[in-house]
């Protein structure tokens, strides 16, 4: 989502940014790729990548992880309203 590649040294420099928690809130849904979307989704479709699952583990973690989770619903929701947009202004 933030254009780097998914590694852990990435995560960390990423966490340790002195803007990390404004650059969550500030996140800007409406820019993810469909690309960005299909990367996800493995991480999405893991059955340990919940929150539940991970706050057993980091409570920080599983707020991240449940960030993701929200984030991937918004980008699908958003993906699909724009192809039936196309469609319909295709139509019309």
């Amino acid at each position: 989502l933030y254009s780097k590649q998914p590694s852990f040294i990435n995560f960390v420099k990423l966490i340790e940014s002195s803007n990390f928690i404004q650059s969550l809130i500030d996140y800007d849904v409406d820019s993810i790729s469909e690309y960005s979307l299909k990367q996800l989704s493995s991480f999405i479709s893991d059955t340990n990548f919940t929150p539940d699952y991970i706050s057993k583990i980091s409570l920080f973690s599983s707020i991240l992880c449940s960030w993701v989770h929200v984030i991937y619903k918004i980008g699908i929701l958003n993906l699909t309203v724009r192809k039936f947009l196309i469609l319909f202004i295709c139509f019309f």
